[in-house]
Order: C-alpha cells, then sequence, then structure tokens
C-alpha cells in the first residue's frame, strides 16, 4: 500500500506545484514618447518550467510613428509586484535606429514568483 502511496504523493505534490502556476500579468506602457516613438505589447503570459521555474514571456514591437528616424532606441520592460510595488525583474532591449514608420519586434523572459501577482511596465527611450 505505501508503495502505491508514497509515487501518489509525489505526483500530487507536482500537479499542486504546476497547477498554482504563476498568476496572469497586466501591462502598462507609456505610450508615445519624443519623435513619435511607440511600444505595443502583444503577449504576457505566466508559465513555468523545471529548468526555470515561473517566469513571463513579455512579446511586443516598437514602431517609430513619426515622420524622422530616431536613433538608439531602448524598450525597458520590467516586472512589478502588484501588492508591494517593487521591480521584481527588469531587462532592456536595444532596438537600435527606427527609421519612419519602422517597427522592431522583441520577445523577454522575465523571473517570477510562482505564487506573486504582477504586472508589467515598459518604458522607451531614445537619443532624441
Amino acid at each position: 500500500m505505501s508503495r502505491i502511496l508514497f509515487p501518489l504523493a509525489i505526483l500530487s505534490v507536482i500537479l499542486l506545484a504546476l497547477a498554482s502556476g504563476c498568476t496572469q500579468a497586466t501591462f502598462s506602457s507609456p505610450g508615445e514618447v519624443p519623435g513619435g516613438v511607440n511600444v505595443a505589447l502583444s503577449k504576457v503570459d505566466a508559465e513555468w518550467s523545471v529548468g526555470l521555474g515561473c517566469y513571463w514571456t513579455v512579446n511586443g514591437y516598437v514602431y517609430n510613428s513619426g515622420t524622422q528616424p530616431v536613433d538608439d532606441i531602448q524598450a525597458h520592460i520590467t516586472l512589478i509586484d502588484r501588492t508591494t510595488g517593487a521591480i521584481q525583474d527588469s531587462k532592456s532591449v536595444a532596438a537600435g535606429r527606427l527609421a519612419a514608420g519602422e517597427s522592431r519586434s522583441f520577445s523577454v523572459k522575465l523571473d517570477g514568483e510562482c505564487s506573486g501577482e504582477y504586472r508589467v511596465a515598459v518604458q522607451v527611450t531614445s537619443a532624441k
């Protein structure tokens, strides 16, 4: 009997860890920055894996809706704890130079705690 209960207990613990998973995140972005550069997020998903634990995949793109090229564009993506406001993880993506009407996509993975509730904030900066 104990030979059956032990594997069932292990399986239950694994299933509970997977089921608790990571809570969904929401996102916010600052909108337009000088020079007509914008950011849009197309996906913010909470995920779990054995190797990485809980993490959030953030996909989006930076685009230049202005009429002039903009140099040295950076997107700063931050995972923020909803209850404390503390930054959990942050990554920067260099989009470089964008001509008028041009866009560049990005995908980042941000580390989080499985029991945490987060939001994603994005800030775009440029040299212009």
